[in-house]
Protein backbone atom coordinates (compact mmCIF):
# COMPACT_ATOMS: atom_id res chain seq x y z
CA UNK A 1 0.00 0.00 0.00
CA UNK A 2 2.77 2.57 0.62
CA UNK A 3 3.74 2.37 -3.48
CA UNK A 4 0.13 3.44 -3.93
CA UNK A 5 0.82 6.59 -2.00
CA UNK A 6 0.29 9.56 -4.17
CA UNK A 7 -1.55 7.76 -6.96
CA UNK A 8 -4.08 9.89 -9.13
CA UNK A 9 -6.19 7.21 -10.26
CA UNK A 10 -8.42 7.00 -8.12
CA UNK A 11 -9.36 10.68 -7.48
CA UNK A 12 -9.45 10.96 -11.06
CA UNK A 13 -11.70 8.54 -11.50
CA UNK A 14 -14.02 10.26 -8.99
CA UNK A 15 -13.67 13.59 -10.95
CA UNK A 16 -14.61 12.00 -14.38
CA UNK A 17 -17.77 10.60 -12.45
CA UNK A 18 -19.00 13.53 -10.94
CA UNK A 19 -18.31 15.78 -13.80
CA UNK A 20 -20.43 12.61 -16.05
CA UNK A 21 -23.50 12.07 -13.91
CA UNK A 22 -23.68 16.25 -13.08
CA UNK A 23 -23.35 17.04 -16.73
CA UNK A 24 -26.09 14.10 -17.55
CA UNK A 25 -27.92 15.43 -14.33
CA UNK A 26 -28.03 19.04 -16.18
CA UNK A 27 -29.19 17.84 -19.43
CA UNK A 28 -31.73 15.97 -18.28
CA UNK A 29 -33.21 18.91 -16.09
CA UNK A 30 -32.89 20.75 -19.66
CA UNK A 31 -34.76 18.07 -21.66
CA UNK A 32 -37.57 18.07 -19.06
CA UNK A 33 -37.91 21.59 -17.52
CA UNK A 34 -36.94 23.78 -20.33
CA UNK A 35 -38.43 22.14 -23.60
CA UNK A 36 -37.67 25.63 -25.74
CA UNK A 37 -33.45 25.00 -25.42
CA UNK A 38 -33.48 21.55 -25.40
CA UNK A 39 -32.51 18.83 -28.21
CA UNK A 40 -33.71 15.76 -28.85
CA UNK A 41 -30.26 13.76 -28.34
CA UNK A 42 -29.94 14.86 -24.58
CA UNK A 43 -32.53 12.31 -23.14
CA UNK A 44 -29.63 9.75 -24.88
CA UNK A 45 -27.06 11.93 -23.59
CA UNK A 46 -28.17 12.27 -20.26
CA UNK A 47 -29.13 8.56 -19.42
CA UNK A 48 -25.26 7.77 -20.90
CA UNK A 49 -23.30 10.00 -19.09
CA UNK A 50 -25.48 9.47 -15.35
CA UNK A 51 -25.08 5.20 -16.33
CA UNK A 52 -22.00 5.67 -16.87
CA UNK A 53 -20.67 5.12 -13.30
CA UNK A 54 -22.99 1.98 -13.29
CA UNK A 55 -21.36 0.90 -16.25
CA UNK A 56 -17.60 0.81 -15.08
CA UNK A 57 -18.72 -0.73 -11.83
CA UNK A 58 -20.30 -3.33 -13.42
CA UNK A 59 -17.67 -4.35 -15.72
CA UNK A 60 -15.26 -4.05 -12.87
CA UNK A 61 -16.86 -6.53 -11.25
CA UNK A 62 -17.15 -8.88 -14.27
CA UNK A 63 -13.48 -8.57 -14.59
CA UNK A 64 -12.95 -9.42 -11.12
CA UNK A 65 -14.83 -12.68 -11.17
CA UNK A 66 -13.45 -13.66 -14.26
CA UNK A 67 -9.97 -13.08 -13.19
CA UNK A 68 -10.76 -15.23 -9.84
CA UNK A 69 -12.14 -17.77 -12.28
CA UNK A 70 -9.08 -18.59 -14.53
CA UNK A 71 -6.63 -17.69 -12.05
CA UNK A 72 -7.73 -19.26 -9.14
CA UNK A 73 -4.91 -21.98 -9.40
CA UNK A 74 -2.37 -19.69 -9.11
CA UNK A 75 -4.11 -17.61 -5.82
CA UNK A 76 -4.76 -21.39 -4.05
CA UNK A 77 -0.92 -21.67 -4.20
CA UNK A 78 -0.09 -17.96 -2.84
CA UNK A 79 -2.49 -18.38 -0.36
CA UNK A 80 -1.41 -21.57 1.17
CA UNK A 81 1.84 -19.93 1.19
CA UNK A 82 1.35 -17.00 2.61
CA UNK A 83 -1.26 -19.38 5.47
CA UNK A 84 2.27 -20.99 6.22
CA UNK A 85 4.86 -18.11 6.56
CA UNK A 86 1.73 -16.52 8.71
CA UNK A 87 1.55 -20.15 10.71
CA UNK A 88 5.13 -19.70 11.14
CA UNK A 89 5.44 -15.78 12.60
CA UNK A 90 2.89 -16.88 15.02
CA UNK A 91 4.80 -20.08 16.45
CA UNK A 92 8.04 -17.90 16.74
CA UNK A 93 5.71 -15.59 18.62
CA UNK A 94 3.97 -17.79 20.97
CA UNK A 95 7.74 -19.22 21.85
CA UNK A 96 8.98 -15.84 22.43
CA UNK A 97 5.74 -14.90 24.49
CA UNK A 98 6.34 -18.34 26.82
CA UNK A 99 10.11 -17.16 26.96
CA UNK A 100 8.97 -13.92 28.54
CA UNK A 101 6.30 -15.29 30.77
CA UNK A 102 8.15 -17.72 32.15
CA UNK A 103 11.06 -15.25 32.73
CA UNK A 104 8.36 -12.91 34.48
CA UNK A 105 8.01 -15.37 36.33
CA UNK A 106 10.91 -14.55 38.77
CA UNK A 107 10.35 -10.83 38.68
CA UNK A 108 9.18 -8.48 41.46
CA UNK A 109 5.43 -7.75 41.16
CA UNK A 110 5.35 -4.63 42.59
CA UNK A 111 6.29 -2.98 39.94
CA UNK A 112 4.90 -2.74 36.74
CA UNK A 113 6.72 -4.13 33.79
CA UNK A 114 5.70 -3.99 30.15
CA UNK A 115 7.53 -6.74 27.64
CA UNK A 116 7.35 -7.10 23.81
CA UNK A 117 7.49 -10.03 22.07
CA UNK A 118 10.11 -9.55 19.11
CA UNK A 119 9.38 -8.43 15.75
CA UNK A 120 10.04 -10.82 13.27
CA UNK A 121 9.57 -10.07 9.18
CA UNK A 122 8.74 -12.67 6.60
CA UNK A 123 9.77 -11.83 3.17
CA UNK A 124 8.22 -13.23 0.43
CA UNK A 125 10.62 -16.40 -0.11
CA UNK A 126 9.30 -17.16 3.85
CA UNK A 127 12.32 -16.47 5.67
CA UNK A 128 12.33 -14.26 8.54
CA UNK A 129 15.20 -11.76 8.46
CA UNK A 130 16.05 -9.49 10.90
CA UNK A 131 15.56 -11.52 14.02
CA UNK A 132 18.35 -11.82 16.00
CA UNK A 133 18.91 -15.42 14.86
CA UNK A 134 19.82 -14.99 11.53
CA UNK A 135 22.78 -12.55 12.40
Amino acid sequence: MEDRYGDMRVPLISCIFCICVTGGGILLVIYLFVSNLSQPWFLPAALILVGSPWLFWFLTYMYTCIKLCCCSSKLDNRQISQRSSNAATMANARNVSTRNSTSSQNNNYDEKHVKFAEVVEVGESGHSRGSKQDE
